[in-house]
């Protein structure tokens, strides 16, 4: 499970946030706080609260947490209260734990993972994760269907499929309104 970040120059160029986002939001569902990851790393909680909402962020800063990452993500699940804490509130975020990631498609902005199913209500929440993120950025519907890779119609239904599930409202999240129909 090894990043393809290479090394960064000493210039403080920006890349897309989402990997960096995703690595984070894998290692809190392993069980690594923010207040961890942020400690580990020299950096501040408030600084990780920002890097998990997938903005760009300086490619010295994606580099230092894609190493954060290769070394975590392979350590397994976190045994503590505080831990299983972490992992519970990640689940309920959406995020998704390492292994649904490679690394072609944890910086993709469009990809989804792994275990998500082809169609359904799973992938529909998966998915409204990433527009949410996208959203969030200031993007407009073209900008976001650009980075997703697909057609702002396509976004206009999916929303639409979204409403029909009660995901309408930012408050909803769809991993959470999904837990509560299966149970």
């Amino acid at each position: 499970m090894t990043s393809t970040l290479t090394r960064p120059n000493t210039y403080s160029a920006y890349v897309d946030g989402f990997g960096t986002a995703r690595r984070i939001q894998a290692l809190c569902r392993l069980g690594w706080s923010l207040a961890e990851q942020a400690h580990i790393t020299g950096r501040t909680v408030a600084e990780f609260e920002t890097l998990v909402r997938a903005e760009p962020v300086p490619t010295r800063v994606a580099y230092l947490i894609a190493r954060l990452y290769d070394r975590l993500a392979t350590s397994g699940w976190r045994r503590s209260p505080a831990a299983e804490a972490t992992r519970v509130w990640a689940a309920e975020q959406g995020w998704a734990p390492p292994m649904e990631w490679t690394t072609e498609t944890i910086d993709d902005p469009a990809a989804l993972p792994a275990s998500t199913p082809g169609s359904g209500p799973q992938r529909l929440a998966a998915w409204l994760v990433n527009y949410r993120l996208l959203e969030a950025q200031g993007l407009t519907r073209r900008q976001i269907a650009d980075k997703l890779g697909t057609r702002p119609e396509l976004i206009r239904h999916r929303l639409r499929r979204a409403r029909q599930h009660g995901w309408a409202s930012a408050a909803t999240h769809p991993t959470t309104a999904l837990e509560g129909s299966r149970r």
